[in-house]
Parts: C-alpha cells; structure tokens; sequence
C-alpha cells in the first residue's frame, strides 16, 4: 500500500478535502449538508475526504470507450465536463477523523477490504489517504472551497458562493 500523503494545511491545521462535482456542489449547498456518499456505500453510511492534494481518483467518473464502447475509468477532465466542473471543500482534519484503517478494522472482511484497495489502487487512489466521519458535515464546518479550472484549484469565497447558489 502507498504511503499516506502529507495533507494539505490551512491556519496551521491540516486539511481533508471533499471532492465532488460542481453539479452535485449545488445539491450539498442547497441541502445545507455533505451526505454519505452513495457510490461508496459499502457496509455503512459515512462520509468520505481524501488528504490528496490534487483529486480523489475514486470520484472519477466512468465513460464509454469511443471505439469499443465499453464503459471505462474517465479523468479528471471527464469527470470535469459530465458533471459541470469539479469542487473541493475542506474541512479541518478534526471533522473526518477516522482512517481507511479504522473502517476496516470496524466494518470490513478481509476480503472486502483488500477488494477494495485493490480496485482503488488500480484506478490511482491511495486508501491511506482516506478520512470519515459517520455525521453529516454542515457546509458551514467548510473552511475552504476550491474550483478546478484550467487545470488547476482556484480558492473562492465559500460564503459568497452559498450566497448564489441559495
């Protein structure tokens, strides 16, 4: 397994990012809440951030193969254009303390969790990377929000984004 990933700090504390669309942004920010993540509803419902400083491979989304038709594992840049942008939101480390780690030891076989890495690993993401928590994160416990454009994260204003989106 690959080493976790020095985290990213914000007013000397570390960071946990939430990644996601800037489509499903706008359900988090109307719904006030970061739910549990369905696409990765293994054994209970929590809430997953990544440490990785530049994208969560595990949100990536699948396409289909132009030539083969077959659905396949997208990219960043794909995952940016099916689902309207990409977002980041941070939150201090405190709020998603728990570790890949911990879930498995709580709420995985063995086999289950080895399946997973192994299929995670495959796809670029790096499970020592992973953080949860098993409440539901307000949006107002977000410190930072970053936007994905011209391939890079822009910082913007959470406030005045909640604010329009409203």
């Amino acid at each position: 397994m690959k080493e976790e990933t020095k985290p990213f700090r914000f007013e000397g504390r570390a960071i946990a990012w939430y990644y996601t669309t800037g489509q499903r942004f706008v359900e988090i920010v109307k719904e006030g809440t970061i739910q549990s993540d369905s696409e990765m509803d293994l054994s209970l419902p929590v809430v997953w951030f990544s440490l990785n400083p530049q994208w969560e491979w595990t949100v990536t989304n699948h396409v289909r193969d132009k030539e083969t038709g077959k659905r396949v594992l997208g990219d960043m840049q794909s995952t940016y254009e099916d689902g309207r942008g990409l977002v980041r939101l941070g939150v201090f480390l405190e709020i998603a303390p728990h570790t890949w780690e911990e879930y498995k030891a709580k709420h995985c076989d063995a086999e289950m969790a080895s399946r997973i890495e192994k299929t995670c690993e495959r796809m670029g993401a790096n499970p020592q990377e992973w953080r949860y928590t098993y409440d539901p994160v307000p949006i107002e416990d977000c410190v930072l929000l970053h936007v994905y454009e011209n391939q890079e994260w822009t910082n913007v204003d959470i406030e005045e984004t909640r604010e329009s989106v409203d």
